[in-house]
């Protein structure tokens, strides 16, 4: 065979063998705060970490690309100012450490109909301003801590 038509064959080689093994996308996670458009839709408006009590921001996590269909436990690690207090829910279960700066909280999670999985925390007005890091994990996978500060 000529070269020209060898180096052909493995430049197509090479074009068709992304397209027949193609890897599922990897597991992401994103954080911010929820806000309604003018439409009504509601969308997570991504945030670098600073969330402010006058603007009455939630803490908001979306999860894609998990790759299951099926509940999943959502285990989420919080560590937060001494003395904050998150109180478990029917569907959540909550162990803090004595001094309540380090939280588990461990849930049962369905994925919505477009396969993300989903929270958002809410502060109050007894919730200490200062540093956070949350730790999200989905079945078994481990997604980076986030870090982030509550404040006026």
């Amino acid at each position: 065979m000529h070269p020209s038509k060898w180096l052909c064959l493995f430049a197509l080689t090479g074009t068709l063998s992304p397209a027949l093994a193609q890897t599922p996308p990897p597991p992401r996670i994103a954080y911010g705060s929820v806000h309604t458009n003018p439409s009504g839709e509601q969308q997570l408006e991504l945030n670098e970490g600073s969330y402010h009590a006058s603007r009455r921001q939630s803490l908001c996590w979306v999860a894609e690309n998990i790759g299951s269909t099926a509940a999943q436990t959502v285990v989420e690690h919080i560590q937060t100012p001494p003395q904050t207090d998150i109180p478990e829910t029917e569907n959540t279960r909550v162990v803090s450490n004595p001094d309540r700066s380090s939280h588990t909280i461990t849930t049962r999670k369905t994925p919505n109909a477009t396969g993300q999985y989903h929270t958002c925390w809410h502060f109050g007005a007894n919730d200490p301003f200062g540093d956070y890091r949350l730790q999200v994990h989905i079945g078994d996978i481990t997604f980076p801590p986030y870090p982030f500060r509550w404040q006026p």
